[in-house]
């Protein structure tokens, strides 16, 4: 669902009023910009060492690390998520 359009106008609201400074919105837009997680089946994963954020369907929640095989209750992997970019 893209929000763009919705995110524009209510940015273009704030700044009429003063109260959004502009490093606020880039970081607004910024954050509605990120992919959202893609999970894929845990039999598609790359073996190879690369770093994942895998699916604990115990624990119900992610962790990260690289897949090698072996453990029932990893059900899905997804890419391991980018950090924020450093000022």
């Amino acid at each position: 669902m893209n929000n763009r359009p919705l995110l524009n106008s209510l940015l273009a609201g704030s700044f009429a009023d003063g109260r959004l400074s502009i490093n606020a919105a880039r970081d607004i837009l910024a954050e509605s910009e990120s992919p959202a997680v893609r999970w894929h089946p845990i039999a598609e994963a790359p073996q190879d060492g690369t770093r994942l954020m895998l699916w604990d369907s115990v624990s119900k929640r992610p962790v990260l690390g690289s897949w090698r095989g072996g453990n029932p209750a990893i059900t899905h992997y997804a890419a391991e998520p980018v950090g924020p970019v450093a000022a």
